[in-house]
């Protein structure tokens, strides 16, 4: 018996360009690097800058708590303006903070100092001026006893 002929196989369509690749074309009158950065940024999802990718927690109560504490002291920061725009992208600071069952800063300590003392200067005093809402009641015992870690930088 005789085989009939295999049709040619349907040619493949061209590979799609990513978003960033898509965004990294230089577009007329555009920054491309402008262009890229609002891209990436209309694409990572919603979520703790600090937070686990994976998530470890059903409920993320504890995550929301983080967030709203960094929201809370991104508002009562002031930034020094002797800061360069150059450190204002990388500076960053990390804080323990002991927070009582009301919400009431008990106490602070650095875990690591950001190297800019007026940058630091005005993280303490952003800690002093908030008053942040009562951690949830799961978590208050171990924000009292433990802490809670904050990283805060001024960019993003």
């Amino acid at each position: 018996a005789i085989a009939a002929p295999k049709a040619p196989a349907a040619p493949k369509p061209a590979a799609r360009p990513s978003a960033v690749e898509r965004s990294a074309q230089p577009r007329a009158g555009g920054n491309r690097l402008a262009s890229v950065l609002s891209q990436l940024k209309s694409e990572i999802q919603a979520g703790s800058p600090d937070g686990d990718p994976r998530g470890d927690s059903s409920e993320a109560v504890g995550d929301q708590y983080h967030a709203l504490v960094v929201a809370a002291l991104r508002q009562n920061y002031r930034l020094p303006p002797t800061i360069s725009e150059r450190d204002r992208l990388h500076l960053t600071g990390t804080l323990v903070l002991f927070i009582d069952g009301d919400g009431r800063i008990l106490r602070y300590e650095f875990s690591k100092r950001s190297g800019n003392q007026v940058f630091d200067d005005a993280l303490e005093r952003a800690v002093r001026d908030t008053r942040f809402a009562p951690p949830p009641t799961a978590s208050r015992d171990a924000y009292r006893r433990v802490g809670l870690e904050v990283q805060f930088r001024i960019a993003g």
